[in-house]
């Protein structure tokens, strides 16, 4: 996330995207703009928009919230006794708000959570129809205890057994793969950087195909596994678009999705306007109990590997007719009723 920094005001709360030296905050956030925060806006943006300090005051004297400022029109504001200049030039900015697109990590509330499952036609995460991952064999050494450890720290527990995994693939696949750390997508509603993107390049054609995105949280899986929803939804039309030399119309396509907790471990098929969960989550223990007796933790950890290296040489060996495709995820899914699942 770019951060724009200007009169000594920082917007570490708002989701921003600098254009031209210009904050655009996403609708979402402005709304939760108090009176205050949007004098602190309107001063960061003060040159970039030619404000006098006289139009500033207006909307301060008239308390102005965030959701007010939203639907404010040039009219209103020159009634206030704003020049017309200054009042066009902050309704045209405010305007640019809503063609902002919204950042992966906005997707975090129930609502959020209702609005991306229902276009799946389910209500519930742990309803999504499950699919088995195939596995094969691989090892891993110990890892250090996990337990108190801030999310970034989780991510580089995440980097290893990803890191492990991908090693394994190319050995056994002898094709090009690309691992990219915050790797951006920028999709139909919504853009951002993603935890973690893996890349398929085909040499034929120069053109690399995104086949498993991987989103890390130190807690609140739940919120991981929407965030991930969105991001193989942006990634898939990312894929398409790479590939318009293909039957668009019949395109069908398959990405797998991570979201771990480095503890717990959720994987995810993303197929047109459908989505699959694994069976359950894959648990690696990792504190001092387990570092003591490391047989769970080295048994957790190639499990998860497994189905890692299993899920990345399924789709990096695929044919690539659409046929073919279909029926890999036929084969993998298949739903299941009653499942008990920890839920978060």
């Amino acid at each position: 996330m770019q951060i724009y920094n200007s009169y000594k005001f920082v917007f570490r709360s708002f989701s921003q995207k600098v254009t031209k030296k210009l904050v655009l905050p996403s609708v979402a956030k402005v709304k939760q703009w108090n009176q205050d925060d949007v004098i602190k806006y309107l001063q960061s943006v003060k040159n970039e928009l030619d404000l006098k300090n006289k139009s500033i005051s207006i909307i301060e004297e008239q308390e102005i919230s965030g959701s007010d400022l939203l639907v404010l029109t040039k009219e209103e504001l020159q009634k206030m006794g704003m020049a017309l200049g200054p009042a066009r030039r902050i309704v045209e900015l405010v305007q640019k708000f809503f063609k902002q697109l919204k950042t992966f990590s906005d997707y975090k509330t129930k609502t959020d959570e209702k609005y991306v499952l229902s276009k799946y036609g389910v209500t519930d995460i742990y309803k999504l129809p499950r699919f088995k991952p195939d596995t094969i064999k691989c090892r891993i050494d110990n890892m250090g205890d996990l337990i108190g450890r801030k999310e970034a720290v989780h991510s580089r527990y995440t980097d290893i057994i990803l890191q492990e995994s991908l090693q394994i693939v190319k050995q056994i696949i002898k094709k090009p793969i690309l691992f990219n750390p915050e790797f951006e997508i920028i999709g139909v509603e919504v853009d951002g950087n993603i935890d973690y993107a893996i890349k398929m390049s085909n040499i034929n054609n120069n053109k690399e195909d995104l086949v498993c995105i991987t989103e890390t949280k130190r807690i609140y899986e739940s919120i991981g596994i929407i965030q991930n929803i969105i991001q193989l939804e942006s990634t898939f039309h990312t894929n398409k678009k790479r590939k318009v030399d293909r039957d668009i119309e019949g395109y069908y396509d398959y990405i797998y999705g991570i979201i771990t907790t480095a503890e717990k471990w959720y994987f995810l098929i993303y197929v047109p306007k459908k989505i699959y969960l694994a069976e359950s989550y894959y648990p690696v223990k990792i504190d001092i109990q387990a570092l003591s007796n490391d047989t769970e933790l080295r048994k957790g950890v190639k499990t998860v590997m497994e189905v890692i290296v299993g899920l990345l040489k399924d789709k990096i060996e695929d044919d690539n007719s659409y046929t073919s495709k279909k029926s890999r995820i036929k084969k993998l899914s298949r739903l299941v009723n009653n499942i008990p699942v920890s839920i978060i």
